[in-house]
Formats: C-alpha cells, sequence, structure tokens
C-alpha cells in the first residue's frame, strides 16, 4: 500500500507540473510494455509545454530499455538529441 500511496501522490506532482516542462524532451518508448501503461505516457507527454519531442520506438526491448536489446540505439539517439538541442557535436 506505500508504493501505491507513492505513486498516488507522485502522480498529483507529475500532472500538476507538466506544464512548466518547456526544455526539448527525448522519450524513448518500447512497443511492448508490461509494466507501464502506453496512456500512462500520453497523460505525462500531452500536458508538457515544450514544443521539441522527440520519441524513439523500441522494437527490440522491455521495460528496463537500457538493459535491453536496445540499448545501445537509445545511447546514440540521446547523443544526437543533445547534440542537436546544445548545437554541440553530432
Amino acid at each position: 500500500m506505500r508504493a501505491f500511496d507513492s505513486l498516488h501522490r507522485a502522480w498529483v506532482d507529475v500532472r500538476r507540473d507538466r506544464p512548466e516542462v518547456t526544455m526539448p524532451v527525448l522519450q524513448s518508448l518500447p512497443t511492448v510494455e508490461h509494466v507501464v501503461e502506453p496512456l500512462d505516457s500520453d497523460t505525462v507527454l500531452n500536458g508538457l509545454s515544450c514544443v521539441d519531442l522527440t520519441q524513439v520506438v523500441l522494437e527490440n526491448s522491455l521495460h528496463v530499455a537500457t538493459l535491453d536489446n536496445d540499448a545501445e540505439l537509445i545511447f546514440e539517439q540521446a547523443t544526437l538529441f543533445i547534440g542537436t538541442i546544445t548545437g554541440g557535436p553530432r
């Protein structure tokens, strides 16, 4: 019950604070997700105020994708994303 209560309180903060997010966002999303409901990701993303949202679809990974088959793809895309938004090397 503590974990459920903690999650519930966190969602209150997330929903309230979404409009304050104005920085570019990179989202990596597995096509098969057994832990987080896809609707939860949509709920977070739809309330953001950022104008630069990049999504990377992960075809070969599950929830902890940085430790799964798409890890290299995530790292490559994150490096490109950071380079793009900072004007740094790509």
